[in-house]
């Protein structure tokens, strides 16, 4: 194709193109432009006479735009043209200066209502022609249209302007997601403004599946060209390039800025007025306008809180400060102010965790404004509050603390550093009786201070059998993400019946700084989070990129249990027959030579120390990037996966781990058995189904319990991978443990489509514990301590090792150490140096089989044995 004569800003007569026309095809015999119009292949290209064509406005990103506004960077209207996109999350532009693209999210349910726009002028030029490219993740938009309009009421089709987008990639099949020359419709030219929208057609991702709101699309190398009409072009127009708070913005504090800024300087004519009309059509008094540059400012009094309002700027309010230029027509939008906090007084965000032993006590936190000062949770038997009641005469009140906090609502509030306060609460009912069904209400004591009233169930005194669930990355940036992840939440109660408590393996949120997306985490499926216990897990997103203490802040958890990692991101807890360890996977380290995080080694010690305190049979662990995955994060943290395979897993396999719950990287996995990082194929199965006695781990990545999910990586080694896809569906794991077997059940749960098994697996565990060790002593010997031991006698299971701790932490927060058993062997020491000779230590000793602790024998250095 030849090249384009652009001649941007100049004022050309009609005579002089003529001209250039003619010196042109003298020139060159066969030189006619192509005027044709594609968005793909076979949309049957027409030829047209040579004409030069001008560069109205043109779009070579630069960045990530102005409050969701990306100027033209070219073209003779090049200042009063832009682009936004309407419907989408609007504080969620990412840039990608590789390709000179822009990226947004929240294309869900955008049919016919989601879409790119571009406003520009074409005021004395005709034969309007567009050129764009553009792509979609796996989960974003795949069909696209475009549309012109020159009042944004009624829109037109643009013929051959049908897009089918491919993932990630603007080289598509037969070029279906470019435009290339498209002729617009007569209709487009000579307008003071003409709008252009891409506009989403379908609600099919490109993965074939349904747009979810973390599916995102990228545009790039928008061109829009015309050819000189008859008449002068006139005056650059005057347009509006940016409003605040942005169109159908829906969470603006009641005492927003409200403005337009124009693509030039203006003066306001003070005989018309700027309105303001609620939902109800009331107009607000008290409003008036000034100008400062380029800026209309509108003043007002406040606003209500959670409702619309519609801003109105007549056309005649403004014009050009230097060419009296007025807008083409009455600038009108509207957007919604955000809800009001829940009350002045009464918890928001309520949620139940384990900070100390499930069977007689259950934690809270919570928040409100930050004058609210009480901390309270009543607790009564639920079989003491029939129908609904609360009886307060009969509860049992626990006072707790109180913290004021500082946060950021939103991404826009990072720039200009706008912190919210609220009142963090955390509170413990304690010395509870196992086994029983408790209500509870958490307030400031105030009778008009009180939450709804929440349940839970202690554990029991002896190893009951149980269910839990499993869900892993809710994470998004909008609230219709949180509402899939609320209706996945609910729908798993309900599958479940009876769930003891809730686990996530990280990426609760897109951004864990931005208060506005935990309110939307934790307060959309508040029923849910007040009648079932939450165990989550910190991942990168709610830290990584935005340092903050928001995850702390919101769960009543361990702050610190002596591994220096994030608060509350490290701890533990029994329940049944399990042991449960929750471990932060943002500390790592090098392979050659050594080097790791002091966190992560100790974190390893810490777990030592848990599991060699422990008595129960089957071992969890929770973390939010884990050592197998197949996915595009794990490939490119190659470096982690490594080092994690060298020196975690091995303490893992020490540990008996039965099952590691994994996320990051949003698809399904299943591991086989992983021992020493070699996967174990050939195992015994029951006639149930059970897997007998396995050897090693097996790690489990369950998807995304909300709408993020990311494609295989076509390159990884799945060398450890029984299960390995992505069904491009919202999941959860129903996990179980009955007896003697473990065993989880995932299902799909595609939002108002009935949920569907997608894989069980089980194992059984026969094995039994060891017997304990003989002839345990503990002895002081010039600052050091020696322990000894014997073999336990005539055991039935097969010892391997031998486990030591200190009970009252005194060789250390989180010492323990762990001796293998050798072969023929009876007797055996250990000696812990550095001790304090004034101090009385008191050891455990624990006979180690192939997955259990023996019974404790206990030893001091004062004498004596238990």
């Amino acid at each position: 194709m030849r090249k384009e004569r652009f001649f941007p800003g100049k004022r050309m007569t009609r005579s002089i193109s003529l001209f250039v026309v003619f010196l042109l095809l003298a020139l060159d015999l066969a030189g006619a432009v192509s005027a044709s119009g594609t968005a793909g292949a076979g949309n049957g290209a027409q030829t047209e006479a040579v004409a030069v064509k001008e560069t109205l406005a043109q779009w070579i990103f630069k960045d990530k735009g102005s409050n969701g506004v990306f100027p033209a960077t070219g073209g003779v209207f090049q200042s009063a043209s832009s682009i936004r996109d309407v419907g989408t999350n609007t504080d969620q532009y990412t840039y990608e200066p590789g390709e000179n693209s822009v990226r947004n999210q929240g294309w869900h349910d955008g049919s016919g209502k989601k879409y790119w726009l571009a406003a520009l002028s074409t005021k004395g030029y005709e034969n309007i022609t567009l050129s764009s490219q553009q792509t979609s993740s796996s989960t974003g938009p795949r069909d696209f249209k475009v549309q012109f309009s020159t009042d944004q009421q009624t829109w037109t089709d643009i013929p051959n302007g049908k897009l089918v987008l491919a993932q990630n990639n603007f080289s598509c099949p037969n070029s279906t997601c470019k435009l290339t020359n498209l002729s617009l419709p007569q209709g487009a030219g000579y307008q003071d403004v003409l709008y252009i929208r891409w506009v989403v057609s379908s609600n099919a991702s490109v993965s074939g599946g349904t747009v979810s709101s973390s599916g995102s699309s990228r545009i790039k190398d928008v061109l829009v060209t015309g050819e000189r009409g008859s008449g002068e072009p006139g005056e650059q127009p005057t347009t509006a390039v940016s409003r605040t708070p942005a169109p159908g913005a829906a969470d603006a504090a009641v005492n927003t800025e409200i403005s337009v800024t124009f693509n030039k300087a203006v003066v306001q004519d003070n005989a018309y007025k700027a309105a303001i009309t609620d939902s109800g059509g009331a107009s607000l008094s008290g409003v008036s306008s000034a100008v400062s540059g380029s800026t209309l400012k509108i003043s007002h009094p406040d606003l209500t809180a959670g409702k619309t309002y519609k801003v109105t700027v007549p056309k005649e309010l403004v014009k050009g400060a230097q060419d009296g230029a007025a807008p083409s027509a009455d600038i009108t939008w509207s957007f919604t102010t955000r809800l009001p906090d829940s009350g002045v007084k009464t918890p928001s965000l309520l949620n139940m965790t384990f900070n100390g032993d499930p069977k007689t006590s259950i934690s809270f936190d919570w928040y409100t404004a930050e004058t609210v000062k009480g901390t309270v949770v009543q607790v009564v038997e639920a079989s003491k509050a029939p129908d609904g009641t609360f009886p307060a005469d009969l509860a049992q009140s626990y006072t707790g603390s109180v913290t004021v906090i500082d946060t950021l609502m939103t991404a826009g509030d990072r720039s200009s550093k706008k912190y919210k306060k609220f009142a963090s609460h955390k509170a413990t009912a304690s010395g509870l009786k196992p086994g029983t069904k408790y209500v509870y209400r958490a307030g400031n004591g105030d009778a008009d201070g009180w939450s709804e009233t929440g349940s839970f169930t202690t554990d029991r005194a002896d190893n009951q059998d149980f269910h839990f669930l499993y869900v892993t990355d809710t994470q998004g940036s909008s609230k219709s993400n949180f509402e899939l992840w609320q209706d996945t939440f609910k729908r798993a109660i309900e599958k479940t019946v009876d769930p003891k408590f809730v686990l996530l393996t990280g990426d609760l949120t897109d951004d864990g700084d931005l208060e506005q997306l935990w309110q939307w985490f934790l307060g959309v499926p508040k029923k849910e989070f007040a009648n079932v216990p939450f165990a989550p897990i910190i991942g990168n997103h709610e830290v990584e990129d935005y340092p903050n203490n928001n995850f702390y802040n919101h769960f009543n958890l361990p702050k610190d249990v002596g591994t220096g990692a994030h608060d509350g991101s490290v701890y533990a807890f029994e329940y049944g027959d399990a042991l449960f360890m929750q471990i932060n996977s943002q500390y790592e380290g090098e392979v050659s030579p050594y080097k790791a995080d002091p966190q992560f080694t100790k974190q390893l010690e810490w777990m030592r120390n848990q599991v060699a305190k422990s008595d129960k049979k089957w071992k969890f662990v929770s973390m939010h990037k884990g050592p197998y995955s197949s996915g595009d994060n794990a490939t490119a943290e190659d470096d982690r996966v490594k080092f994690y395979r060298k020196y975690l897993i091995p303490v893992f396999d020490e540990l008996g781990v039965d099952m590691v719950f994994e996320g990051h990287d949003h698809m399904y996995m299943r591991s086989y058995q992983m021992l020493n990082n070699v996967p174990i194929k050939n195992v015994i199965i029951d006639e149930q189904g059970n897997v007998v006695n396995p050897k090693g781990t097996v790690y489990l990545m369950g998807n995304s319990g909300a709408s993020k999910f990311y494609d295989l990586n076509p390159k990884a080694d799945t060398f450890f991978a029984a299960k390995n896809e992505q069904p491009n569906k919202k999941m959860f794991v129903d996990v179980s443990i009955t007896g003697d077997v473990l065993k989880f059940t995932s299902y799909t749960a595609v939002k108002d489509k009935p949920i569907a098994v997608y894989e069980s697996y089980s194992i059984k565990r026969t094995d039994g514990k060891p017997a304990k060790v003989e002839n345990a002593s503990a002895a002081k010997q010039s600052g050091k301590a020696v322990i000894s031991w014997k073999a336990p006698a005539g055991t039935s299971e097969p010892v391997r090792g031998y486990r030591i701790y200190e009970k009252n932490g005194r060789a250390g927060i989180n010492w323990s150490a762990y001796v293998p058993a050798v072969s023929g062997q009876t007797a055996y020491s250990y000696t812990l140096n550095g001790i304090d000779s004034a101090q009385t230590y008191e050891f455990v000793v624990k006979a180690v089989g192939g997955r259990n602790n023996s019974e404790p024998v206990e030893i001091s250095t004062a004498g004596g044995t238990k």
